[in-house]
């Protein structure tokens, strides 16, 4: 469909370089704890494949901009 094309869903490894080349152990670590980007979960079990919007990964990134360590401090405060 034309919104998966204009969205595409990328696996782990595909979302890990754009997020910078990340490791894959340190985005489960985010993910299992809640901290990095919302996912989808197609299947159930230890095969279920996951899978990140590339709309979603931008959005996290834009979330996680700063202009200060200061601002960061600020919001962790709140």
């Amino acid at each position: 469909s034309t919104s998966t094309c204009n969205d595409p869903l990328l696996t782990e490894a595909a979302a890990c370089e754009v997020l910078g080349g990340i490791t894959t152990k340190t985005f489960q670590s985010w993910r299992a704890s809640g901290r990095g980007p919302r996912y989808l979960k197609l299947g159930n079990g230890p095969r279920a494949a996951v899978r990140y919007r590339m709309s979603e990964l931008q959005r996290w990134l834009s979330s996680c901009e700063r202009q200060s360590t200061a601002e960061h401090s600020a919001k962790a405060a709140a």
